[in-house]
């Protein structure tokens, strides 16, 4: 009874909202219903039944798929009778999904959450603390270990991983387990894209038994970023992504992260680290360790369960620069990793031939036994049950490592930062100095927030001062290398240059691409001025230099008095959104050519009258931070006007694109409406009388065109390319003066399709 009506002690003390879904209804509900509960230790087992009990199969069963629904209610249940876990919700996903992080461990665990959290906050900034404190700390500590699953949604066992990992981790009571509970504070988020999770229940439940069975979804799995979703780690664009930092980076501060995914079906049947070279030059050595150290203890567990094709040091996964969270975390000092099952037809079971396993990209030329790859799967019957099989045991053994080897773990967190202090304090660039005053403000504030959001050390000069040939003025930012996560910022403002070495080409001496970036450099791609500071930083620099919590508000003042209208810089990002609202509010706005200095060329102007008052003008200002000026007579000299623009964003099926749903973003998130259109609607002409312009997203011609219907293998109703009937409407569309962007790829169909000498 005490489990089951328990205070949340964990919830209560961090004034964290509870969401327990019904949780605590369904607990009633049981003890109305006459349900025998019976004093577990840690679970009244006759109040929560089995995962198979509870969905009615056994999650990875083929061809059988829970709903994230139902998950949320079985964690639930599982709450309000264990004292091990807690459930909370933290935030809604993109399209307003739950998203939940379960927190599991010992009661004991449980009830001092909050100093634990302590402790890994120190440990990750151990500045100020003695040698004898920071043994005293790890003495005490737990090792957090945070794991995701879910993250592409495709990638369908990690989704029906959970519930099973979960349920055993509070009802076990073998030794291992213990061991995890009293040593381990496991920080689990069990969907991070709880959107495709539901798009994959959908469309599995909608083709199973048709022909189109097994084949994979229409469109992407995430509602912008499709697989790009975790290529988001250093931008943090989408709700996901910034839930995800809050947990790692302002709350839990692991030493352990661990992500689960799936690669092709033809590959080793699980990836383990360590990755394979180059490495990363700013992460500390400490984690290729730690990394071995990890994938060893998987992999041992594997072995021993007799699952054959486990790889470590091989395939087409690099050390180097991946915008992912499991790859942007080792730089911050946390053994950040993910692992890599091999993918079965979906949800239902793919038969693999010999001949059709391949060799890795890097280090495994062939599929022979080698040391990271002791024993090959030699083919068969492939199913999502044996995926969830190998991902439980590697996710158990992950905590298993942990819990044997808690205190140098935590040792080895404030090692690492200290470390990375004294490269801060000994080698160039020493900070790095981002002017206050640019040419996007703006733009300018969001790179400052994103830092912020990320938990990087800000400061902000409240003097002016010179350093290292820079002036610096009041109200300029600096963020300094003496900083743990000094490998983190660099890789954000550093330029890296991907390495020319043996391990970056072929045996016959062609290069290999990256895995993924080469560089990931914030400023740049923010257009943002970021100058390194090359010299050690000054005691006045110190003085002068305050630490921000938070980001001050963008001032979006109104200068002038005038009441004719007002002039508005285009040099902002966030004026072109300025302008489109006052234009969708019936406004008008026209753009000079040669306006007075010191106004760039294209300053908008906005006269007074209609909808477009003072009032609304203030409240653009306040809601964007952009500056206007009123004036007292319209500019004089050539400019146009502008009209609200009719876009047309022309979307494919066949897994959709990525380009199309980042562009989606933009648009949503500035404000700027549009219309998406396909092949169908392309191919229905009219298009001068519906759009001022057509934008095509970054794709391969063979995917624009697409396939002719009566070799589509998908649904009728998703054969909606452009076919050549579609090219040509795009055709006689541009002839009579409609304008069309192709982005990136796709302008490879203009240059082939309509002629283009380019």
């Amino acid at each position: 009874m005490r489990n089951i009506f328990r205070t949340s002690t964990l919830a209560l003390k961090h004034g964290w909202k509870q969401s327990r879904i019904g949780s605590r209804r369904a607990a009633i509900a049981l003890l109305l219903a006459g349900a025998t509960l019976t004093a577990t230790p840690g679970m009244t087992q006759t109040a929560v039944p089995t995962p198979a009990e509870f969905f009615g199969f056994e999650p990875g069963s083929d061809g059988k798929y829970t709903s994230w629904e139902q998950e949320i209610e079985f964690f639930n249940r599982l709450d309000a009778a264990s004292d091990r876990m807690e459930v909370r919700q933290i935030g809604t996903s993109t399209l307003g999904k739950p998203f939940l992080v379960i927190t599991i461990s010992s009661p004991a665990n449980l009830a001092k959450a909050a100093r634990y959290r302590e402790i890994a906050r120190k440990l990750s900034d151990p500045r100020g603390l003695s040698q004898d404190e920071i043994n005293a700390l790890a003495a005490e500590g737990k090792v957090v270990v945070l794991q995701t699953l879910g993250q592409h949604s495709t990638e369908v066992a990690s989704s029906q991983t959970a519930p099973l990992y979960v349920h055993h981790l509070v009802t076990a009571t073998d030794e291992t387990t213990r061991t995890i509970l009293d040593n381990v504070i496991l920080v689990l988020i069990p969907s991070f894209n709880p959107d495709g999770f539901a798009m994959v229940k959908e469309w599995t439940a909608k083709t199973a038994g048709t022909p189109y069975q097994g084949l994979g979804l229409p469109e992407m799995y995430h509602h912008y970023a499709g697989h790009d979703n975790n290529r988001d780690a250093y931008m943090l664009n989408l709700k996901e992504s910034k839930l995800w930092a809050q947990v790692a980076y302002r709350e839990w501060f692991p030493q352990i992260y661990n992500d689960t995914h799936q690669q092709g079906p033809f590959a080793s049947r699980i990836f383990l680290p360590p990755k394979t070279d180059p490495v990363l030059p700013d992460v500390d050595p400490l984690i290729w360790r730690e990394l071995m150290l990890l994938g060893a203890g998987m992999a041992t567990r594997l072995e021993a369960a007799d699952v054959q094709g486990v790889e470590t040091q091989a395939g087409s996964y690099t050390s180097w620069q991946m915008p992912t969270f499991h790859g942007m975390t080792p730089a911050r000092n946390i053994v950040g990793f993910h692992t890599e099952s091999a993918s079965s037809q979906l949800i239902w079971p793919l038969e693999v031939k010999p001949e059709q396993l391949q060799p890795a990209d890097r280090g495994r030329p062939h599929n022979g036994p080698q040391v990271g790859f002791p024993n090959p799967w030699p083919g068969g019957v492939w199913r999502m049950g044996d995926i969830v099989r190998q991902q439980k045991i590697a996710l158990i053994a992950t905590l298993e490592t942990a819990a044997r080897n808690r205190e140098m773990f935590l040792l080895n967190m404030a090692t690492m930062g200290q470390r990375q202090v004294k490269r801060g304090t000994s080698m160039a660039p020493y900070a790095h100095v981002i002017p206050a005053m640019q040419h996007d403000p703006g733009t300018t504030a969001k790179l400052i927030a994103n830092m912020l959001e990320a938990g990087i050390e800000v400061l902000r000069a409240t003097t002016g001062f010179a350093e290292g040939g820079l002036s610096i003025k009041p109200g300029d930012y600096v963020i300094r290398s003496d900083q743990p996560m000094r490998g983190y910022i660099h890789s954000l403002f550093v330029p890296y240059v991907y390495p020319d070495n043996p391990w970056t080409r072929h045996a016959d001496g062609t290069p290999m691409r990256p895995k993924d970036f080469a560089s990931t450099n914030l400023p740049e791609a923010m257009g943002v001025t970021a100058t390194p500071v090359t010299a050690p930083l000054s005691a006045k620099a110190g003085s002068s230099l305050a630490l921000i919590a938070a980001l001050p508000q963008q001032p979006g003042k109104i200068t002038g008095r005038g009441s004719a209208g007002w002039l508005l810089t285009p040099t902002w990002n966030d004026s072109f959104q300025a302008v489109t609202e006052i234009l969708k509010a019936g406004g008008k706005v026209s753009r000079l050519t040669a306006p007075p200095k010191p106004w760039a060329p294209g300053t908008f102007w906005i006269p007074a009258g209609g909808a477009v008052t003072p009032s609304m003008i203030a409240g653009l200002a306040t809601k964007l931070g952009v500056p206007f000026e009123a004036v007292s007579a319209a500019p004089t000299g050539d400019a146009f006007a502008l009209k609200p623009t009719r876009i047309g964003l022309y979307r494919r099926f066949h897994g959709g694109s990525m380009d199309e749903g980042w562009t989606r973003f933009l648009f949503d998130t500035s404000s700027i409406p549009y219309t998406r259109i396909d092949g169908t609607d392309v191919r229905a002409g009219n298009l001068s009388e519906r759009f001022d312009v057509i934008i095509v997203p970054d794709d391969n011609v063979r995917a624009l065109i697409g396939p002719a219907a009566s070799a589509d293998p998908y649904p009728a109703e998703y054969s909606r390319s452009l076919g050549e009937e579609g090219i040509e409407a795009l055709k006689t569309y541009a002839k009579g003066g409609g304008s069309i962007i192709f982005m990136a790829g796709a302008s490879d169909l203009a240059i082939e399709k309509f002629g283009i000498p380019v």
